[in-house]
């Protein structure tokens, strides 16, 4: 599970903007809202891990509109 403070700032709905994959590790870079409904873009990196994909970590930033 995402700690809270981590999982506050990721966006509630993200647009995938595009994508890589090496191996069994793949970069996003994502745009969406977050609770607070402010817009961040930003990669999010994912693991893969007992077949299926685990979030590792995000860099996301604030976006002005």
């Amino acid at each position: 599970r995402l700690r809270p403070r981590i999982a506050c700032r990721l966006p509630v709905q993200a647009r995938i903007l595009r994508g890589g994959l090496g191996g069994d590790a793949a970069v996003l870079w994502v745009e969406g809202r977050d609770r607070d409904e402010i817009l961040r873009r930003g990669r999010v990196l994912l693991r893969q891990v007992d077949g299926g994909w685990r979030y590792l970590q995000s860099s996301l930033e604030s976006v002005d509109e």
